[in-house]
C-alpha cells in the first residue's frame, strides 16, 4: 500500500500543468444571446483517477485529520437522520395542561412536552388553588368530536377577559386555534326581580349523554352580581342542550355512578340562598341525572324562577347547622367532594366559608347517598371542646356529631324528611 501512495505522488508531480486560456462562451440573458469572455480550463485526461490519487495521498499524509473528519461527518449525518425521524414523530395532539402560576400562563403540551398553546390568564393563581383545594376542574383535554385529535376546553379567564364580569367557555382545536367562545348570558327573573344577564363559568365536567352517548360538556356558572346559578349542558359542538337553574352558589361539580347503571350522575354541592333575606341559607348536596337537563328548568328548591321544575333531580340534601355555625353566625357551604373508595365518598362542610380561618367537618356517604359517619377536623374539635369545657354547650363532641348525623334532611318531592329518600318526580 505504501508503494501505491509513492506511485501516486510521482504521478501527480509528473502531471502536465494546464494554464487557463481565454475563450468565448454564450449565456442567456433576458431572452437574448450575448457573447462574454471568461476563464475556462479544458478537462484533463483521466480526471477521476487524478482526483482519487489526490484524496488517497491526503489520507496518507494526514490520517488523523481524515479519520476525525470522517467521524464528524458520520455523526452529523446520524444527527440529521435522527432529527428528521423525530420531526416525523412529533404528535401535535394536546396531551396535558400546565398552570404556570409564576408567569400566569395556561400551557398546553403534546406528548413530547412541546408547547402547542400558551395563553395569559390574569386569575390563574387563584384558579390553580381552587382546582386543588376544591377538587374541581377548569380545564379539560378531550376528543369531543371523536376525530382522533384532542380539543382543549377551559373556563379560565384568558387574554383580555376580566374575572367576575362574564367570562366564557373556550374550546381550542388540537393546533391551538380558538374554535369557539361560549357565553352563558341570559335575561331572567327571580321572584319578579331582574338580575344581571351575565354568568361566570367555573367548574367543568366532560361526560357522555343522550341515547348515542356522545361527548357532552357540563359547566357550572354563577351570576356575576348575585345568587342565581346554572349548570349548563352542551353537546360536543358547544351548543346548549339545557340549563339547570339553582339559587345559591354550587362551586363543586363531580361525577359518579350513583344508580349503578353504568352511567355517571352529576353531584353538585354548595349552598342554597333561596331565603337568604332571612339569613336561612343552608348547605346542600344535589344529585342530577344529566340526560334530563333539557331546556331551562329550575330546582325544586328555587321555586321563584319562571321556568318549569327540573326532572333531573334524584337527590336534594340539606345539611344541618352545627354549633359552631350558630356561634360564629356563618351558614357554611359544602365546598369539596372526594372519592374515598369505589363505594363511598366524602363531602367537606366549610363551617365559616369565605374566611381564612377555615373550620371543616366531613360527611361520609355511600354512593347511593346514605350517611355513614361525620368526622370533624382538628380545628373544629378544638373549638367545640373549648365551648364544652366552658359549659356553653352541653353535648359532648361525639353526641354533637350523632345529632348532626340524625338531622340530615332529604327532599322527597313534597317535604323534607330525616330518613333517606329520593325525589319523587
Amino acid at each position: 500500500m505504501k508503494g501505491f501512495y509513492l506511485s501516486a505522488e510521482r504521478e501527480l508531480e509528473a502531471s502536465e500543468r494546464f494554464v487557463s486560456a481565454p475563450s468565448k462562451a454564450i449565456v442567456k440573458r433576458q431572452g437574448e444571446l450575448d457573447f462574454v469572455n471568461e476563464n475556462f480550463a479544458f478537462p484533463v485526461q483521466q480526471p477521476i483517477k487524478r482526483y482519487l490519487a489526490k484524496f488517497l495521498y491526503f489520507v496518507y499524509r494526514h490520517p488523523v485529520t481524515a479519520g476525525v473528519g470522517g467521524f464528524v461527518l458520520v455523526i452529523a449525518l446520524a444527527g440529521m437522520l435522527n432529527y428528521a425521524f423525530d420531526t416525523k414523530k412529533v404528535d401535535p395532539n394536546p396531551s396535558f395542561y400546565f398552570y404556570n402560576s409564576k408567569e400566569n400562563h395556561l400551557e398546553i403540551k403534546d406528548n413530547n412536552s412541546i408547547t402547542i398553546l400558551k395563553e395569559f390568564s390574569a386569575s390563574l393563581e387563584g384558579d390553580n388553588f381552587a382546582e386543588i383545594d376544591h377538587n374541581v376542574r377548569f380545564t379539560y383535554i378531550y376528543d369531543l368530536d371523536q376525530d382522533g385529535k384532542n380539543e382543549v376546553i377551559t373556563t379560565l379567564c384568558l387574554r383580555d377577559e376580566v374575572p367576575r364580569l362574564g367570562r366564557s367557555l373556550k374550546i381550542f382545536k388540537n393546533n391551538g386555534a380558538l374554535w369557539g367562545k361560549i357565553y352563558f348570558n341570559e335575561q331572567f327573573k327571580y321572584s319578579n326581580r331582574f338580575y344581571s344577564s351575565k354568568f361566570d363559568p367555573h367548574a367543568l365536567l366532560i361526560g357522555e349523554g343522550g341515547v348515542d352517548n356522545k361527548k357532552e360538556i357540563f359547566v357550572g356558572a354563577n351570576n356575576v352580581l348575585g345568587s342565581p346559578f346554572i349548570i349548563a349542558r352542551l353537546n360536543e359542538n358547544g351548543n346548549t342542550i339545557g340549563k339547570y337553574w339553582h339559587f345559591g352558589y354550587l362551586p363543586c361539580l363531580f361525577s359518579s355512578d350513583i344508580s349503578g347503571d353504568g352511567k355517571k350522575e352529576i353531584i353538585a354541592c354548595g349552598t342554597n340562598d333561596a331565603v337568604d333575606s332571612l339569613r336561612l341559607e343552608f348547605p346542600v348536596i344535589i344529585v342530577l341525572n344529566p340526560d334530563k337537563i333539557i331546556g331551562n328548568v329550575k330546582s325544586c328548591q328555587a321555586i321563584k324562577y319562571d321556568w318549569n321544575y327540573s326532572k333531573a333531580e334524584l337527590f336534594y340534601l340539606r345539611l344541618p347547622y352545627t354549633f359552631l355555625n350558630n356561634k360564629f353566625n356563618f351558614r357554611g357551604i359544602v365546598d369539596k367532594i372526594e372519592d374515598v373508595d369505589d363505594n363511598n365518598f366524602s363531602f367537606r362542610y366549610n363551617i365559616i366559608g369565605g374566611s381564612n380561618d377555615n373550620i371543616f367537618i366531613y360527611f361520609y356517604f355511600t354512593k347511593d347517598m346514605k350517611i355513614i359517619k361525620i368526622q370533624p377536623d382538628d380545628n373544629y374539635s378544638v373549638n367545640y371542646n373549648k365551648y364544652y369545657k366552658s359549659g356553653e354547650v352541653k353535648k359532648t363532641l361525639n353526641e354533637h356529631l350523632e345529632y348532626l348525623k340524625n338531622n340530615i334532611e332529604y327532599w322527597d318531592g313534597e317535604k323534607w324528611r330525616k330518613e333517606w329518600s329520593v325525589i319523587k318526580q
